[in-house]
């Protein structure tokens, strides 16, 4: 087997920005497998500014340090990929039958809208999109303004979408365990929360929020910020865990424990080509979560040259598996 590498770098639709860094495009490398017949399996490697403890640098001068969270990400993608050509299966076939899950996968995936206005009259517009996009289920980003601005979005959301969404909350640890409660008490639509994504800004303050509100609590930043062995022994009250794959080195371990753990697992992107995208989508086949894979719409353009399409909320898992993948050069510089 024969192993190469590519640096790609794609343009961004408009700047993103990250912990107050302004960004044009995303930049990786692609990781590709040779067998002996030929057969290729594609990985992406993609560290994410401000979020993956290893930067672009960093994983340019060793490619091959598996101790990162990306490099593992896109030789396990690539692994994958390979051994599900050599036994004639869809990547979600391979990956299903390698984690012995017993759930049958479905034809698609759903996903969740996200919504992050903060004036009424972009937010109404923004609930309006996803509903006519087809979408079921939404998050909306919390703990950026006043508690008291929060629960009126809430409050927007219910007015227009008639209990036609189910909604996600992300407080991305903004606040305190005394302001997560005031707003638990200020709260009273409880009956479309899914679940809240980490009200606390401490770990340990989260238990507690769950156990005095009975909200339903998700866990995300905890799981790569503190690397617990076992994700369900170290967040036992959790309702849901987020896992971002390129930002977790041992994701693979904690999604299948927690697969068959029966846990409700979301599997979320962090503006990953076309080519990461696989493997994402793949992942959200076997937990049958909606999932979070909304910093693919950033991308001006892609890897593939058939982009994946995103249809009612949904993405088909024949139109992602069924077609071999076709990479667009011009993106792609060789290392």
């Amino acid at each position: 087997m024969t192993t190469s590498f590519q640096s790609y770098q794609i343009p961004f639709k408009r700047p993103l920005l990250l912990k107050g860094e302004a960004f044009n495009d995303r930049r990786g490398f692609l990781v590709y497998l040779k067998n002996e017949k030929d057969d290729f399996g594609y990985g992406e490697i993609a560290p994410l500014p401000h979020f993956s403890e290893e930067s672009y640098q960093q994983v340019a001068q060793n490619l091959e340090n598996r101790e990162f969270s990306s490099i593992n990400f896109g030789f396990f993608q690539a692994t994958a990929e390979l051994k599900s050509i050599e036994n004639k299966l869809s990547l979600p076939q391979y990956l299903h039958q390698l984690g012995d899950f017993k759930q049958p996968l479905p034809s698609q995936i759903c996903l969740n809208g996200l919504i992050d206005a903060q004036e009424e009259s972009d937010f109404k517009r923004e609930v309006e999109r996803i509903l006519q996009m087809g979408y079921t289920t939404v998050k909306l980003k919390v703990g950026r303004a006043s508690i008291e601005k929060d629960v009126q979005r809430i409050a927007w959301l219910k007015e227009i979408a008639e209990n036609q969404l189910k909604v996600r909350l992300d407080a991305n640890q903004a606040w305190t365990l005394k302001d997560a409660l005031k707003f638990a008490a200020t709260f009273t639509d409880i009956d479309i929360l899914e679940y809240i994504e980490e009200p606390c800004q401490q770990f340990f303050e989260m238990e507690s929020f769950a156990k005095i509100t009975q909200i339903p609590v998700a866990v995300d930043e905890s799981l790569y910020q503190q690397k617990p062995a076992d994700a369900l022994a170290f967040a036992p009250f959790a309702s849901a865990f987020i896992i971002k794959p390129m930002l977790l080195k041992d994701f693979w371990q904690h999604f299948k424990s927690l697969i068959l753990a029966k846990q409700k697992v979301i599997i979320s992107s962090s503006f990953e080509s076309g080519i990461g995208m696989r493997l994402l989508i793949a992942l959200a086949a076997i937990s049958q979560q909606s999932a979070g894979l909304d910093t693919y719409s950033w991308l001006e353009k892609d890897l593939l040259k058939s982009p994946i399409q995103i249809e009612n909320g949904k993405i088909s898992l024949a139109q992602v598996f069924n077609v071999p993948v076709a990479l667009d050069e011009q993106y792609l510089d060789r290392k």
